[in-house]
């Protein structure tokens, strides 16, 4: 069993995600798991999984529990910043935001992983720069993350569920494709009236248009954040590149390029960031 075959049977022993097990065996192909400092953005891996089958060092953990519905418990035992950052633990889970980071996390991680996270993210500017704060020199961070708001289908839909029983959620959306931005919030009640009882319709809307569970950045917004940060301004800009492709047809590119002057990326469901602190 190879290294890739070895993280993918470990994966699958503590029911990682399909896309979370890819995005570990590629990026352990690119820079390696085994000996380093760890900080994730956004989850959570199982302590044995990181600790064990990827070889990290340490693992440390940072969720924002405002992200989740209130009233959502999960069994984690979450340390404090100021706990965490005096703890020789290997492995810990943080409650907070990134940009909240303190400075005693400075210069103390060797990578930054983060999956699917950084579309939650509102205040990405000063993510990325406490981001570069928080790695060592020549420290990296490794991102994928989506849907983004420009996608198909990136309003993140979850948890909704009507009268008559029926599920709604981002791979069982009501809307068509690309239609959180080519409907206003009050064309796609309407619509979604037709379809369902008044309340969900409501509860639909509120979460596709209004809810902070979100960020809304398009995909020229997040390239544009990342050669504007402090990894950018060093030179550590590796790559951005999209992932998930979804071709739209001409008249649909037309009529979301005329209703959002400068954009033109709708057809990326997901992108990745490769980005190195450089001195």
């Amino acid at each position: 069993m190879n290294r890739a075959e070895s993280i993918d049977h470990a994966a699958r022993m503590e029911g990682l995600k399909e896309y979370q097990t890819q995005f570990c065996i590629d990026a352990d192909q690119k820079i390696g798991f085994s000996g380093k400092d760890v900080l994730e953005i956004g989850g959570h891996l199982p302590e044995r999984f990181v600790l064990g089958a990827l070889g990290a060092r340490s693992w440390t953990a940072l969720e924002d529990m405002t992200y989740w519905p209130e009233g959502m418990n999960f069994p984690i035992d979450f340390h404090s910043f100021t706990d965490a950052a005096l703890s020789e633990q290997p492995y810990r889970i943080l409650n907070g935001k990134i940009e909240e980071l303190p400075t005693a996390f400075h210069r103390r991680f060797d990578l930054i992983v983060s999956i699917a996270a950084f579309q939650h993210i509102h205040m990405l500017p000063s993510a990325l720069d406490t981001m570069f704060h928080a790695l060592r020199p020549n420290g990296r961070l490794l991102a994928f993350f989506g849907p983004v708001w420009s996608a198909p289908q990136g309003h993140i839909l979850s948890g909704i569920t009507d009268a008559l029983g029926r599920d709604f959620n981002f791979g069982q959306s009501p809307l068509p494709d690309w239609g959180h931005l080519y409907l206003s919030s009050s064309e796609a009640y309407l619509e979604l009236c037709k379809k369902m009882d008044r309340p969900t319709a409501a509860r639909i809307v509120f979460q596709i248009y209004t809810s902070s569970r979100v960020n809304r950045f398009f995909v020229e917004d997040y390239i544009q954040f990342a050669r504007l940060s402090l990894f950018a301004s060093h030179g550590g800009l590796n790559n951005i590149y999209g992932a998930g492709l979804i071709p739209l047809p001409p008249e649909r590119q037309s009529q979301l390029e005329a209703l959002y002057p400068g954009r033109k990326r709708f057809d990326i469901t997901n992108l990745i960031f490769d980005m190195t602190r450089r001195e």
